[in-house]
């Protein structure tokens, strides 16, 4: 089963996405999410918001880990069946810290550039590139934390597609 979803689970994307085409309308798609999501035994937990066609889903807390999977589907009505838009990621909370530490790293290196290329125009001690080693050390040390993460959860992403696909049989 993985090998089949490989094109669609690319393992080099820090939150892959995917649409689907459905037969089922909407509303249908949204009540089988909902009771996915409702039914004790299930392997994973989420939330509904079926006004707004917006569907969480997640692995079962006792499963969870710091990279474990979220999947974020929107259900849009589309002829006479559904269009999904799904979005897999990892737990909002680590996409920000992520998203965050490249911004300040990123941030800081073209400050510390900056800071260095004046420090040498001056003739003066250039310490300020001698940080933008340190941060560079540590945007790669994120890079590769994020490739990690997102191999560790490869295995609980297929697993929620595999949910998403056996609801939404007709």
């Amino acid at each position: 089963m993985l090998e089949s979803l490989i094109p669609v689970l690319s393992i080099h994307q820090l939150r892959p996405r995917f649409q689907l085409d459905v037969a089922l309308p909407p509303q249908e798609v949204i009540q089988r999410l909902s009771d996915l999501i409702q039914n004790p035994s299930s392997p994973c937990t989420g939330m509904v918001a079926d006004l707004q066609g917006h569907i969480d889903l997640q692995i079962a807390k006792d499963e969870r880990h710091t990279w474990s999977p979220s999947m974020s589907i929107n259900v849009e009505a589309k002829d006479a069946g559904s269009y999904l838009r799904v979005l897999i990621g990892p737990n909002p909370g680590i996409w920000t810290a992520v998203a965050f530490s490249y911004l300040g790293l990123i941030t800081g290196i073209l400050f510390l550039v900056i800071l260095g290329s004046v420090q040498l125009f001056l003739n003066k001690d250039a310490w300020a590139f001698q940080i933008v080693a340190a941060f560079t050390v540590l945007l790669i040390g994120v890079w590769i934390a994020s490739r990690v993460g997102s191999r560790l959860a490869t295995p609980q992403i297929v697993q929620l597609r595999g949910l998403l696909d056996s609801v939404l049989k007709e």
